[in-house]
This record gives structure tokens, C-alpha cells and sequence, in this order.
């Protein structure tokens, strides 16, 4: 019964560090589009600003889903969900025709 418990606490840890893995790579591709945007001048200081805001709010989330040591479906719908969005914004306010003078 000992070991049972143990394995089912490794199995569930083992998903946490997958899921948090998985959107801390997210987070970096787009921290690095991002950086690429500021570089290019494709994006302002206030766009850099906003996106800057929306990646603390997601990174929040992320830490807050994973507080109680599991991140449950709906978490994980959520958070995928964010940053999907952030993705579209980083997309949309490179491609707005407005540049860093």
C-alpha cells in the first residue's frame, strides 16, 4: 500500500514538472519574439510595455495553478488558453505598422 502511494505521489510530481516545463518553453519562445520585436523595432515601448504586463499576469497564473502541488485540467486548459492569446497579441502588435522611431 506504501509503495502504491509513493508511485501514484511520483507520477502525479512527474506531471506537474511536465506541465510546467511545457509552458515555461512557451514562455521563453515568446519572451525571445519579444526580444526579437524590440531589436527589429517592430514593436513600441508602450506595446513592449503592455505584452510585459500580460507575461506577468500569465507567469501568475502558472505559478498559482501549480501552488497546491497539481495542476488540474481546468488549469491547464486555462493556462494554455492565456497563452495562446499572448501569442496572438505579440503576433498582432508586431504586424501593426507601427515602429520604434
Amino acid at each position: 500500500v506504501m509503495k502504491l502511494k509513493l508511485l501514484a505521489a511520483a507520477i502525479i510530481m512527474s506531471a506537474l514538472v511536465v506541465n510546467t516545463a511545457e509552458a515555461q518553453t512557451r514562455q521563453r519562445v515568446q519572451r525571445h519574439r519579444i526580444k526579437q520585436g524590440v531589436r527589429s523595432g517592430e514593436l513600441t515601448r508602450a506595446e513592449t510595455r503592455t505584452l510585459a504586463v500580460r507575461k506577468m499576469h500569465n507567469r501568475r497564473n502558472i505559478r498559482r495553478a501549480a501552488s497546491d502541488g497539481v495542476i488540474t485540467r481546468r488549469e491547464r486548459k486555462e493556462i494554455r488558453r492565456d497563452q495562446r492569446k499572448t501569442s496572438r497579441v505579440i503576433y498582432r502588435k508586431k504586424h501593426n505598422r507601427r515602429d520604434r522611431i
